[in-house]
């Protein structure tokens, strides 16, 4: 018996199939967003390029040639040119993944390393989970898409080079060395640093207290102690300001409503993310984002 499907889905995105925008070693075919409902399939379909994708959030299963992969928040799937492909969304939330489809060109092996391109010579792993940051530069990416702003195409080939180096390493098992800073007299220390910078890469999807002490083996009593003696705030406060910080960011782009940027960076009503963003600035989101503009527009 055939499964049945709610064919919905949602598409932001800037196509350019039959004339590839050039930008440097690649040749650019498509870049954006797209969200699915609950219980949404995307139909078996041939790559006409190769296809690198970052979870946003939800989860659902990613089906490459007779391949059925599970895929969720913070996950990023790679796909080569010419496999058959398959998207579904799990029947009990949506999905949504920023994308960018591409192909090598000419002036490739001129510019970047060939480990680059080796990713995409069919690898059996098609999947893995992002520590690196690669959401906020598919983000970049993509907002530099629309722009058409000056040097756009040299902004776009660094964030897409800078995607898949990242890619390449998560995929390898090879990320690079930590640095080690010399103590001073406002050294944080390495464990409270660890848990700043994985909160930082984890924005939007910012984890709770109780994952973060799983992760790093801490209890949340010696997690606390760390961010209340070196920053003077507890952790459950540097985890809202960095939600914050980062729902200022959306209010500007113009994609989002005030709501869907409530969900997006994890709160529970639009209510608890207004009153909290009011806490912080004294203003409601849309007071804040029509003052901001107001200002920008005084400037121009």
């Amino acid at each position: 018996m055939k499964t049945r499907y709610d064919f919905k889905y949602f598409e932001f995105s800037k196509n350019d199939f039959q004339n590839p925008k050039n930008a440097g070693g690649f040749d650019i075919y498509q870049v954006g967003e797209l969200e699915m409902s609950a219980n949404a399939c995307i139909e078996k379909h041939k790559q006409i390029c190769h296809e690198i994708s970052y979870i946003i959030s939800g989860e659902g299963t990613f089906t490459t040639g007779d391949k059925e992969i599970p895929i969720k928040s913070g996950d990023i799937h790679i796909i080569s040119k010419d496999e058959w492909h398959t998207i579904k969304s799990s029947k009990s939330c949506g999905l949504r993944f920023a994308f960018l489809g591409f192909g090598f060109n000419c002036d490739f092996h001129d510019l970047l390393p060939a480990s680059i391109k080796e990713l995409f010579n069919q690898s059996p792993t098609y999947v893995v989970s992002d520590s690196s940051g690669v959401g906020k530069l598919f983000a970049m990416l993509i907002d530099e898409s629309y722009s058409n702003g000056r040097n756009s195409e040299k902004a776009s080939e660094s964030l897409i080079t800078y995607i898949l180096i990242l890619a390449q390493r998560l995929f390898s098992g090879t990320e690079g060395q930590k640095f080690f800073p010399e103590k001073s007299a406002r050294f944080i220390g390495q464990p409270l640093y660890d848990i700043i910078r994985f909160i930082d890469k984890s924005t939007p999807n910012c984890p709770s207290v109780r994952e973060i002490c799983e992760k790093f083996s801490y209890s949340e009593s010696y997690i606390s102690h760390l961010f209340k003696k070196k920053l003077g705030v507890g952790i459950s406060e540097y985890i809202t300001e960095s939600r914050l910080s980062y729902s200022e960011m959306l209010l500007f782009d113009d994609k989002h409503s005030i709501s869907e940027i409530a969900r997006i960076i994890g709160y529970g009503s639009l209510q608890s993310f207004c009153k909290a963003f009011r806490k912080k600035h004294g203003q409601t989101p849309t007071q804040y984002k029509q003052a901001r503009k107001k200002r920008i527009g005084t400037h121009d």
